[in-house]
């Protein structure tokens, strides 16, 4: 990206195809750490408890707290303790 003042004015063409594979790996994880909620849950329907459960569980995804948090999951405990288990799951690809 080149800056000329105050904004960007110019960014290779390279970049987006860049941003647009960190988006999309970014959501594939987020959604995958999301259906394993859900499936320990016995259910094959998402539901916006299960991503702010796998936020809560994932270290990397901290940023994201304050806008997917569960009422019933941040004031129910636990202390911000972190699955193992969730955290390595993500190891698998989906080739």
């Amino acid at each position: 990206m080149k800056r000329s003042g105050d904004d960007v004015k110019m960014i290779s063409g390279e970049a987006p195809i860049v941003f647009a594979k960190a988006c999309e790996l970014f959501i594939e994880e987020l959604a995958r750490r999301s259906w394993n909620v859900a499936v320990q849950g016995k259910r094959r329907t998402l539901h916006r408890e299960d991503v702010a459960s796998a936020v809560a569980a994932t270290e990397v995804f901290d940023f994201l707290v304050g806008l997917v948090a569960d009422d019933d999951h941040n004031n129910g405990g636990g202390g911000g303790s972190r699955s193992n288990s969730a955290n390595s799951s993500a190891g698998g690809a989906l080739n």
